[in-house]
């Protein structure tokens, strides 16, 4: 089985805070989707618990039955801010080394690394898995979790804020961080770095929301093969599409 989330793991134990990730901890972590994140927003954190009303003066305000929390405004819209410009980046398939992949009863597709082994779904921690046949420590992961409410990943927060609490949450340095949309639907994409020098590694992270679920895609490699893979990472990433 696959160890949890460094987003969920990494806790203060005891007064002193967790050392930062060493390459293996980074590379080993499977990451488990939505409530992985460590980011607490209304309308992704209360699932759908809001209900408006109306009260004898006339004034409209939304009322949460679990939280018995009140807001002005409805939660659930909270996170539906302007989506950026369409991308217009093509995906590769990196002369052979990527194929299509799809999953008809989840609903989605991406390319898959050629000659990857295969991992198909383990409840909690990821849908399919591929693992590089040599290199052990290289994943490529395809996660998702139910969301009610949410409509667009920045329910979680702005592209920068989510990627700051992931990095604190991982114990490893924000290196990258881009917003796109594709076909109405807006992505997130981070790139960590945790360790120092060659014995550091990478994580290329996706994160977008379609069809009531936050669906994630995990990458990792070796700091000293991050060269020759994020070209590979990045059309994966490109590649992943949340429906059908």
């Amino acid at each position: 089985r696959a160890e949890p989330s460094s987003a969920l793991c990494m806790k203060a134990a005891g007064p002193s805070a967790p050392q930062p990730l060493d390459r293996r901890a980074l590379l080993q972590t499977a990451f488990t989707g939505a409530v992985s994140l460590g980011v607490a927003l209304p309308a992704l954190a209360e699932d759908g618990e809001w209900m408006k009303v109306d009260d004898p003066s006339g004034k409209t305000y939304w009322y949460n039955t679990k939280t018995q929390k009140t807001s002005a405004t409805d939660p659930s819209e909270s996170g539906a801010s302007a989506a950026p410009a369409e991308s217009e980046g093509k995906v590769s398939r990196m002369g052979g080394l990527l194929s299509p992949f799809k999953d008809v009863n989840k609903g989605f597709s991406i390319f898959k690394p050629l000659g990857w082994n295969q991992f198909d779904s383990a409840p909690g921690e990821y849908d399919v898995k591929w693992e590089d046949l040599v290199e052990k420590s290289e994943l490529v992961m395809v996660g998702s979790n139910p969301v009610k409410t949410a409509t667009d990943v920045s329910a979680l927060g702005d592209l920068q804020k989510v990627g700051d609490a992931l990095a604190a949450k991982k114990k490893a340095k924000l290196v990258d961080a881009v917003e796109r949309t594709e076909k109405g639907i807006r992505f997130y994409t981070f790139t960590f770095q945790a360790g120092e020098g060659a014995k550091g590694a990478r994580e290329m992270y996706q994160l977008c929301v379609n069809k009531g679920r936050l669906w994630s895609v995990t990458a990792t490699t070796a700091e000293k093969r991050w060269n020759k893979r994020k070209d590979l990472y990045n059309n994966i990433m490109l590649s992943f599409s949340p429906k059908l």
